[in-house]
C-alpha cells in the first residue's frame, strides 16, 4: 500500500487532506500540541476548525512522522521521534 506525508495528500485528493488532519486532530496529544504551538486554550464550546491550524498539523505531521493512505487515514507516527 503506498502511503503519503501530509502536505502529499492534496495532490491525491483535497478531502484525504482534510480527513488527514482530522484523523490527526482526533489524537488528543496532537490537538494539545497544537494548540500550544499558537498559544491558544482549547474550548470544546467553540472549536475552531482543524484545517486552520494547517501549518501546525503539518509541521506536527513532519516531526513525527505521520504517514496516511490515500483516503487520509493514518497508517502510522511516531510519538517518540525526536526532532
Amino acid at each position: 500500500m503506498k502511503t503519503y506525508h501530509l502536505n502529499e495528500l492534496p495532490s491525491v485528493h483535497i478531502d484525504s487532506w482534510a480527513e488527514g488532519i482530522s484523523n490527526m486532530c482526533d489524537m488528543d496529544e496532537i490537538r494539545k500540541e497544537v494548540y500550544d504551538m499558537v498559544g491558544m486554550v482549547e474550548n470544546e464550546n467553540d472549536p475552531i476548525c482543524p484545517a486552520e491550524f494547517e501549518s501546525e498539523y503539518t509541521e506536527l505531521s513532519e516531526k513525527y512522522d505521520f504517514r496516511f493512505d490515500s483516503e487520509g487515514k493514518i497508517v502510522s507516527y511516531n510519538l517518540n521521534k525526536k526532532n
